[in-house]
């Protein structure tokens, strides 16, 4: 299963990002990190076309609230769009919820507090392996 691990800029080349990655790897398998896998570019398309070329997203959010910038936010929306399944990593528990939405809650500030992931149920993760086992 290819999984796309939407996460702040922030988090780039961090031990949060090393362990998380590491998490999802063992986890899901084949896993898209931006920064890593696709490089930096200017405009969020070339990031959005691999976001619908994988089988779900993973997003990590960003401090306490688990806020988003602009670029998750946008990652985030368009796998929703396109009815792949998003779900939020909470660290350092590792544990998966699944979004359903992601709410803007201050336009002015887009990097680090931009959006808010709305989350449904918590989902446990030797079932999340079962579901990749399958397809």
């Amino acid at each position: 299963m290819k999984t796309y691990f939407a996460h702040s800029m922030l988090h780039y080349n961090s031990k949060i990002e090393a362990k998380v990655l590491e998490f999802l790897e063992k986890t899901f398998g084949k896993v898209i990190c931006p920064n890593r896998d696709l490089g930096h570019w200017q405009d969020m398309k070339p990031y959005l076309r691999v976001v619908v070329s994988c089988q779900q997203l993973v997003a990590l959010g960003y401090g306490k609230d688990d806020s988003v910038g602009r670029g998750v936010h946008l990652e985030v929306m368009k796998a929703l769009d396109k009815k792949i399944p998003v779900l939020q990593i909470v660290y350092p528990s590792m544990r998966f919820f699944r979004i359903q939405s992601s709410k803007v809650v201050n336009e002015d500030s887009w990097r680090a507090h931009y959006a808010k992931l709305i989350v449904d149920s918590e989902i446990e993760i030797p079932a999340l392996r079962a579901g990749a086992q399958e397809t």
